[in-house]
């Protein structure tokens, strides 16, 4: 039998790990799979636009617990300048200096909306609200 994680422990880890840590959204092409981001593979990572991967603020949604689950979710839109043409599939809040290289994925998530195709030069943005983290 598996057990359950207790409201008050669900929100905890959300707490100290995603809402008052550093976390980062990386965004991952049409070549990343289900099965490398849950290994932590970043090969795939889309990194060729400009700056460094963007810090993604998160809070608790209200109330903490959504349809039984603690949730958190982005607070403000996140926004990548100067794309290369590519097809963004999943992205992934990661640990990281900030950087484009390296980190740890901590929660990984399809593109909210499905997949987009992006025009080289073009921004793309990742609306606040769309990066959605609970855990049951």
């Amino acid at each position: 039998m598996m057990g359950n994680l207790s409201n008050w422990f669900e929100e905890e880890v959300l707490d100290t790990y995603i809402v008052n840590a550093d976390v980062y959204l990386a965004l991952f092409d049409n070549n990343a799979t289900e099965a490398k981001l849950e290994e932590g593979d970043i090969v795939d990572e889309i990194t060729e636009y400009d700056g460094d991967r963007p810090l993604c603020n998160m809070g608790f949604t209200d109330p903490r617990q959504q349809d039984g689950k603690a949730t958190a979710e982005s607070q403000a839109e996140i926004g990548y300048e100067n794309m290369p043409a590519t097809t963004i599939q999943f992205m992934a809040l990661m640990t990281t200096d900030g950087g484009t290289e390296g980190g740890e994925i901590l929660f990984w998530m399809p593109l909210t909306g499905g997949v987009e195709e992006i025009t080289e030069g073009n921004k793309a943005s990742v609306p606040a609200g769309d990066v959605v983290v609970d855990l049951d």
